[in-house]
């Protein structure tokens, strides 16, 4: 049999579109000696809710050997977050995302946990679903400084008044502080960000060089801010 669990979208895929997903899975032990690991974890898209295919009979239409994004790989951890990743192109305007595993038993390997069983069932935790047309948004273990650099946007710089830092409206992250150093070091102000944009008043700030340190989730790189009469 198959259980499959889902979502609906914020907002129907756009057919011709390249989307980067991600979500991460680990073994849910249980005290049950029939468990097993499973491979071909994946996600499937839907323009129909995921919830229709709940089969008393024990069988699920959507297991018809294909996902959007899937691996391969036989996960058995129970420790560690799995990472799933993948791209591919909408061809339909999807509005459902649908978890699980898609592939028949002829399709499907399974590590059974226990020798007393000849059968088993396998249920993962799930964490950290994303679906994005940015590439960085759904790895964001693989940004580093520079890359991180290439997405922050200070204008204008040099400024006389006020200035806004953007992060590229495609990025997420879970944290953004900024703190404020003049020349010398001293800390000015701080701020967090709650939106890819940040609005910077220059007060009473006198015409100099000054610094903002950035800190995206555990990534922290400095810019450097002109303020001039």
């Amino acid at each position: 049999m198959r259980e499959h669990i889902g979502r609906q979208l914020p907002a129907p895929l756009v057919i011709g579109t390249k989307y980067f997903v991600s979500f991460k899975v680990s073994l849910a032990f249980n005290n049950n000696s029939a468990s097993c690991a499973t491979n071909n974890l994946g996600i499937k898209f839907s323009t129909v809710p995921y919830d229709i295919y709940a089969d008393s009979a024990g069988s699920s239409p959507l297991a018809n050997n294909f996902a959007h994004i899937y691996d391969t790989t036989l996960i058995a951890d129970t420790v560690n977050w799995t990472t799933i990743k993948g791209s591919f192109i909408a061809d339909s305007a999807y509005n459902y995302l649908i978890l699980g595993n898609f592939f028949k038993d002829a399709n499907t390997d399974t590590l059974i946990l226990s020798t007393s069983y000849l059968w088993c069932y396998s249920y993962y935790y799930v964490d950290d679903i994303c679906v994005s047309t940015n590439s960085l948004t759904c790895d964001l273990t693989s940004v580093n400084e520079t890359q991180l650099q290439n997405l922050v946007e200070i204008n204008p710089n040099p400024f006389s008044n006020t200035t806004t830092l953007k992060l590229d409206d495609g990025f997420y992250f879970n944290s953004c502080k900024v703190t404020l150093y003049d020349i010398f070091g001293e800390e000015i102000k701080n701020y967090e960000m709650k939106s890819n944009e940040l609005k910077i008043e220059r007060g009473e700030l006198p015409e100099g060089i000054y610094f903002l340190r950035i800190q995206v989730d555990n990534i922290l790189f400095t810019q450097k801010l002109l303020i001039t009469n």
